[in-house]
């Protein structure tokens, strides 16, 4: 049967066969069999440059690209056969882009495509990302700090815009008047009912926008670009779609709102030397804003004669999403600049931020910040702010201000990302909570923080207010001249003038990792009630600054680092002749409560194990474990299951001992549970060792030694360290003494006076400093 069928078949295929012609150079099969083009793609700021490789016989070739994976509103490019690249211009920035090749060949007179190649998706660059790498010029090599910022950071996605909506056509309700005007102001003035030169038809070729009305509010429509002359004042309300064109204002010019409802969506809004693009002012507190879509470019030129904040809004409730800020110029050093401010102004004001970057370039200001907002309850969900300054600006710069005012309030930021890169002498924070003493709850989750200053301090986050939860972050902050700043999160219970007690949570879960890295330190706390519930914190001084009462649990602290520094920049005056050193974790701080605060610590591990190894930038910290008796010590330090690397020199250290008259050396460092200490060739301490050396060190740790070379301090002749020829000591101190003749055994002395009697017994106290219960 199945032969029968064969050879009734067989003649018609032999008739196909030699009814196709044949085709000289090239098969028709080749057409199906040809491979298709290997095809790469370049990204670019706003384009794409897209290479292949020459397909034989080719006329011609075709390029097609969408934002669409299925190539719908595609477009193409057809290029001859002997071109095998082309570039794609005028892109948007940021945005992913689907791309394809195909050759097409001339087969018998008629045109004929050879298979599409693989698709290939690319995101194009953006020019704001040129300044990526200030961002990370702190690292000095690749090698990223250990806690430090992570390569997640430098994805471009981090400073995507969403996508913008399709420029369509007005739709215009049936039944309503539609008027037409030539300039965005025009329509402004008929809208506050103040009809001018309105233009017969929005066919005509002047036509910039339309505007009708529901009765209620107004509706501007924008139907082409617009040049403006003079300041646009809305007293009624209005939603204004500019629909993807752009409005250009000259200099000093900008949008006022005097109306109880506020619109802008979708378009560009270009001003020059202006005080705001859009200005909502205190008078109009009742009002609501709404903000989307839009990219603000701001030019400030030199000897600018006022400060500018791109959008200024004291309304009752405030909406900013999908918004680009671009502020750039020289500025003037006597006035701020900032992307947006959002005034609290009553006890029942909003604010609701979400998708905004903020990118500032301004080399002289008094103050410059991203966003500052002071509104009762703020909701700043993915900002991403960006401010440089190649000049020594005057101000502080802070990337997210909470500004404080006289009424609670509650804070929500999630996923910020704010990178500083200055140099001045001010304090500039990434995020900057300054509450001072006020309650209200502020909520930060996911931040990510690069702060570098050249010449003064940096932050990265800072808590001034009562309340705060941090749950997930990535920190980075130094000052790069030298040793003496650097911070990644601050938690500051201290105004200045009154003491005043913090309840913050610092938390980490497998979702929402905290690497903290701080130059001069990874975290620190003073007075409160503290939670740290896991992290990374490193620095090349400093890993911490723990006061207050404090639980860590699941916690880390390192040195992390120093070899990507020249031992200049680890010295507090930048002198490479002086000596650089690494303290590790430090108790105590100067605004603590009265020698009563009780540090806990729970399965952390502490301090740099043998693997860092150490030299003259030495890796390890001189101490695991620091009491600064320059500060007010905690009562007791206690340790439990947790693993403890020593230093290049001590385990436990008293730090400048004697140097005030009351609270040295009275810290209790208590090792319990499965708490291990090991010395710096990785060996564990036994539990008879610490036992011998709390005894030693609780008899005998008042006896002065002359150094034989001095001490760091020229005004002083003797000091005391059990660091000699490098043995590391699992208790150790050090100290000052200004007389030479100081019999050190009776009275013990420094340049802040003798102490004797009552005062010198407490120093003696068997129990003032102990390691007990080491079970």
């Amino acid at each position: 049967m199945k032969r029968i069928m064969l050879l009734r078949i067989l003649p018609l295929i032999l008739s196909l066969i030699f009814i196709i012609p044949a085709v000289p150079g090239i098969a028709l099969e080749d057409t199906v069999r040809t491979p298709a083009p290997y095809v790469t793609v370049k990204a670019d700021v706003g384009a794409l440059k897209i290479e292949w490789k020459r397909a034989k016989k080719a006329k011609a070739y075709q390029v097609e690209y969408s934002r669409n994976k299925r190539f719908k509103k595609s477009k193409k490019i057809k290029l001859k056969g002997y071109e095998t690249s082309c570039t794609i211009n005028n892109l948007k920035e940021l945005k992913r882009y689907y791309v394809r090749v195909r050759a097409r060949y001339k087969i018998n007179g008629k045109l004929r495509y050879g298979k599409w190649s693989k698709v290939k998706k690319k995101t194009t660059e953006t020019s704001i990302l040129t300044l990526d790498s200030l961002l990370f010029n702190a690292f000095k090599t690749e090698k990223n700090h250990e806690g430090g910022a992570n390569e997640a950071q430098r994805e471009s996605g981090e400073f995507g815009l969403p996508e913008e909506p399709e420029n369509e056509e007005p739709v215009i309700p049936e039944g309503v008047d539609v008027y037409c005007f030539k300039s965005l102001y025009d329509a402004a003035k008929a809208v506050n009912g103040e009809y001018g030169d309105v233009i017969p038809s929005c066919d005509s070729v002047e036509a910039v926008c339309l505007m009708y009305s529901d009765g209620e509010n107004s509706f501007i429509e924008m139907i082409n670009d617009s040049e403006e002359t003079e300041i646009i004042t809305f007293n009624n309300s209005v939603s204004i779609n500019l629909r993807k064109h752009t409005v250009i204002f000259e200099s000093g010019k900008y949008i006022t709102n005097n109306a109880l409802d506020f619109s802008l969506s979708n378009g560009v809004i270009n001003s020059c030397d202006s005080s705001y693009s859009v200005y909502s002012p205190s008078s109009n507190s009742e009002s609501n804003v709404e903000i989307n879509g839009i990219t603000f470019n701001t030019d400030i030129t030199d000897g600018h004669k006022s400060g500018c904040t791109v959008i200024d809004s004291s309304a009752l409730k405030t909406e900013v999403r999908k918004v680009r800020i671009n502020l750039n110029g020289e500025g003037n050093a006597s006035y701020p600049y900032g992307g947006i401010i959002l005034r609290g102004t009553s006890n029942q004001n909003a604010s609701d931020i979400e998708n905004v970057t903020v990118f500032i370039s301004v080399n002289r200001a008094s103050e410059i910040y991203g966003i500052n907002d002071s509104c009762i309850t703020q909701n700043n969900k993915r900002s991403r702010i960006k401010i440089t300054s190649d000049a020594k600006f005057r101000g502080a710069a802070n990337g997210i201000l909470v500004s404080n005012v006289s009424y609670l309030q509650n804070v929500n930021i999630e996923k910020p990302y704010v990178t500083i890169t200055a140099d001045n002498t001010s304090t500039h924070f990434g995020i900057h909570d300054e509450r001072k003493n006020k309650d209200g709850m502020v909520t930060i989750t996911d931040a990510k923080a690069n702060v570098v200053n050249a010449a003064g301090p940096a932050r990265g986050i800072g808590i001034y207010g009562k309340n705060a939860e941090i749950t997930g972050a990535d920190i980075f902050a130094e000052e790069t001249d030298n040793a003496s700043d650097g911070v990644g999160i601050i938690l500051n219970g201290y105004d200045g003038k009154n003491r005043y007690r913090q309840y913050v949570t610092v938390c980490e879960t497998e979702e929402h990792p905290v690497n903290v890295y701080g130059k001069m330190g990874g975290i620190v706390l003073k007075n409160g009630t503290y939670n740290i519930l896991g992290g990374t914190y490193t620095s090349v001084d400093h890993t911490g600054y723990l006061a207050g009462t404090t639980t860590v649990r699941d916690a880390v602290f390192r040195v992390a680092n120093r070899e990507l520094y020249t031992k200049a920049q680890l010295t507090a005056t930048g002198n490479a002749n002086e000596y650089a050193d690494a303290y590790g974790l430090y108790f105590g701080c100067a605004q603590s409560s009265e020698n009563t605060d009780i540090i806990n610590m729970y399965n952390c591990v502490i301090g740099n194990d043998c693997s860092c190894g150490y030299g003259e930038l030495d890796n390890m910290p001189t101490t695991a474990l620091s009491a600064k008796c320059g500060y007010i010590q905690p009562k007791e330090v206690n340790l439990y299951d947790c693993d403890i690397y020593c230093g290049s020199r001590f385990v436990i250290r008293y730090v400048d001992a004697y140097k005030q008259t009351k609270y040295n050396m009275t810290a209790k460092f208590n090792l319990y549970g499965n708490t291990r200490v090991f010395n710096r060739t990785g060996a564990e301490y036994t539990k008879q060792e610490i036992r011998n050396a709390a005894l030693t060190w609780r008899t005998s740790y008042f006896n002065a030694q002359k150094s034989a070379t001095g001490s760091s301090d020229a005004n002083n002749k003797y000091y005391i360290h059990n660091g000699v020829s490098g043995i590391t000591k699992i208790v150790g101190y050090s100290y000052y003494a200004p007389t030479e003749d100081t019999d050190m055994n009776t009275q013990i002395r420094d340049s802040y006076g003798t102490l004797t009697g009552a005062d010198a017994e407490q120093y003696l106290n068997d129990d003032a400093v102990n390691i007990h219960d080491y079970r």
